[in-house]
């Protein structure tokens, strides 16, 4: 038996539950348990753990106890941390990627697993770049689960030289921005409300047209 548990939120994490049960379905040998966020992992429950949007540190105890994977939507070691997508409209990145690794006791630093990268449209917003990414994490993870239940899998280390991240509070969603695609473009995340623009010293939602 092979006890795996996946931990996190959000859409990301749905896609990988299908996946997971559509595994299960063919290999009886696994037993999975979620762990949502916010809420507290069992140290000692699981083989395996996958953190799909996990809003905790792993701690070194369950680290070392089991094999613990996380899941991350963006090209590490850049974008380490939070609203990824939203850093690279802003940094106007053209390439990005979506990365599984074995985590560490530091957010985002552990060796990589896997790997894959793809095209920035120059339309993309936040939204439409993280729902792409969800969509290439999940065929990822599905194309690779078996190799990490088995443990057929290869580590990389990063380059921490390369390593950039970003805490929660560095993006302040609710400012009002000067006009400007870049930014705009960063901040569509629909089911969010859209940002107030300044324009001519005026202050505007993006479903407010100009008056005067």
């Amino acid at each position: 038996m092979t006890s795996i548990t996946l931990a996190g939120g959000g859409e990301l994490f749905d896609r990988c539950h299908k996946i997971i049960k559509n595994y299960q379905a063919t290999h009886p040998g696994i037993v999975l348990n979620l762990t949502r966020k916010g809420e507290t992992l069992d140290y000692y429950k699981q083989d395996i753990l996958f953190s799909a949007g996990y809003d905790r540190l792993v701690g070194s105890d369950l680290l070392n106890h089991c094999l613990c994977i996380n899941l991350h939507l963006s090209p590490l070691p850049k974008y380490g941390g939070f609203n990824p997508v939203y850093w690279a409209i802003i940094r106007g990145e053209r390439e990005w990627a979506v990365t599984i690794h074995k985590m560490a006791e530091e957010f985002d630093t552990g060796d990589i697993i896997y790997q894959r990268f793809f095209e920035i449209m120059p339309e993309d917003t936040a939204r439409t770049l993280y729902d792409r990414a969800v969509i290439i994490a999940g065929e990822m993870f599905s194309d690779n689960l078996e190799n990490i239940v088995l443990g057929k899998f290869r580590l990389t280390k990063q380059d921490i030289t390369q390593r950039s991240f970003f805490r929660k509070k560095d993006a302040d969603f609710g400012r009002a921005i000067v006009l400007s695609t870049p930014e705009l473009r960063a901040r569509i995340f629909p089911p969010f409300p859209n940002p107030i623009v300044v324009i001519g010293g005026k202050r505007y939602t993006l479903s407010e047209e100009k008056k005067g």
